[in-house]
C-alpha cells in the first residue's frame, strides 16, 4: 500500500480507538491532536494533590512519505513535565520509531506517552524545577530548541532574529562572552543549530566553546561542530583552527566557509542532534547553511555575500 492508503487506514483507526479525544485540526493539510489526561484526574481525592493538571497534548503533522519513509512531526506540550522529563519521553519516542521504521507509529506513541502520563516516578531533579514553560518540537520551527526559558532574564530581547545569550558561569571575575544562536533545522530527524560568538583572541574562543557547553542541551548534542578566525597574526594572517568533534571533515568544511566569506574575530559552532537516518552529504550543507544563516542574521555578511569574492574589501559589520 502507498503512504496515503496508509495514513487514511491509521487515522480512521485512531477516530475509532479514541472518539472525541482524536481531534482533526487541519486535515488539508494532515494535522491531528490529542490530549490524554491522568488517570487520577477522575479521582482527585485518591490521586497527589496536583494530578487533576497532569495532561499530556500531542499534536501531529504528518508529511507525505509518512510512514514509508518519514517520521511525524509532533508537538509535545504538558507544562507541568520539567525539561528532564520532556527530554526523557521525547527519547522514548524516538526509540519506538526507530524500532518501528516504515510502519504506523502513532498509536505506539500515544500509549507510550499515557503510560509516562501515569508513572507515579518521577525523573525531575531541582534543576529542573522551574523549567516547565518549555514545549519542545521536532520542526525547524521551534526557535528554542536549546531549551532556554522564555522568561530566563539572561536572554535580551533584540528586534533583530539574532539573540545573545550571557551566562553567570565566568571566569577569573571577568564578563562571559556574548552567545548567540540560530534557529534549529530539523532533516530526517536530525537537527542542526548554529551558535557563534565575537572573540578577539584564542583564549576567548575557548572561553566561549566552554560557556556554550554549559548548556544541557548543547553539551548533549551528538556534534559540536567547531571553527574560528581572529584577526592579528603574524604578517596580517589570521588565527584560524576548526574541531570536526567526530563529525569527519565538518571542521574544515566550516572553517572554509568563514574564509570564503572573509569572516574573522567571531567563533561559530553548529550542534547536531543526531536522529538515526544517515543524511549523507547533505548534512555538510545543513551545516554551512545554518553557520551562514546565523553570520547573515548578526550582521557579519549581508545578503550580497557569496563564495566569488565579489565583496572583497567590503567591510564586514560585527556584533557589538
Amino acid at each position: 500500500m502507498d503512504c496515503k492508503t496508509l495514513r487514511n487506514d491509521e487515522i480512521e483507526a485512531l477516530s475509532a480507538i479514541y472518539g472525541e479525544e482524536w481531534v482533526a485540526e487541519d486535515t488539508d493539510n494532515s494535522v491531528y491532536s490529542i490530549i490524554l489526561k491522568s488517570d487520577n484526574n477522575c479521582n482527585e481525592s485518591h490521586g497527589k494533590p496536583n494530578d487533576w493538571q497532569k495532561i499530556i497534548r500531542l499534536e501531529f503533522r504528518l508529511p507525505d512519505e509518512y510512514p514509508l519513509s518519514q517520521p511525524p512531526m509532533y508537538t509535545l506540550s504538558a507544562p507541568w513535565m520539567s525539561r528532564k522529563e520532556k527530554a526523557s519521553l521525547m527519547a522514548q519516542l524516538e526509540d519506538i520509531y526507530c524500532c518501528n521504521e516504515a510502519q504506523s507509529i502513532l498509536y505506539l506513541w500515544i500509549e507510550k506517552s499515557r503510560e509516562f502520563l501515569n508513572c507515579d516516578e518521577s525523573i525531575s531533579d531541582d534543576n529542573d524545577n522551574n523549567d516547565n514553560s518549555c514545549d519542545y518540537q521536532t520542526s525547524h520551527e521551534n526557535n528554542e530548541y536549546i531549551g532556554l526559558k522564555s522568561n530566563d532574564k539572561s536572554v535580551n530581547s533584540h528586534s533583530s532574529h539574532c539573540q545573545p545569550i550571557s551566562s553567570n558561569h565566568s571566569s577569573g571575575g571577568t564578563s562571559s562572552p556574548a552567545l548567540y544562536h540560530g534557529e534549529p533545522l530539523t532533516d530526517r530527524r536530525s537537527t542542526f543549530q548554529a551558535h557563534l560568538s565575537p572573540v578577539h583572541s584564542v583564549t576567548e574562543a575557548h572561553e566561549a566553546l566552554a560557556v556554550l557547553k554549559v548548556n544541557k542541551k548543547i553539551e548533549s548534542a551528538t556534534h559540536n561542530i567547531s571553527a574560528y578566525r581572529i584577526s592579528g597574526g603574524p604578517h596580517n594572517t589570521c588565527l584560524q583552527d576548526c574541531d570536526d568533534d567526530g563529525e569527519s571533515h565538518a571542521g574544515s568544511r566550516l572553517l572554509h566557509l568563514l574564509q570564503i566569506l572573509e569572516v574573522k574575530d567571531v567563533v561559530v559552532v553548529v550542534s547536531r542532534w543526531y536522529g538515526g537516518i544517515q543524511l549523507g552529504p547533505d548534512r555538510f550543507k545543513h551545516i554551512n547553511n545554518v553557520a551562514r544563516d546565523l553570520l547573515l542574521r548578526c550582521g557579519y555578511i549581508d545578503e550580497s555575500t557569496d563564495g566569488n569574492h565579489s565583496n572583497q574589501n567590503k567591510h564586514k559589520k560585527k556584533v557589538k
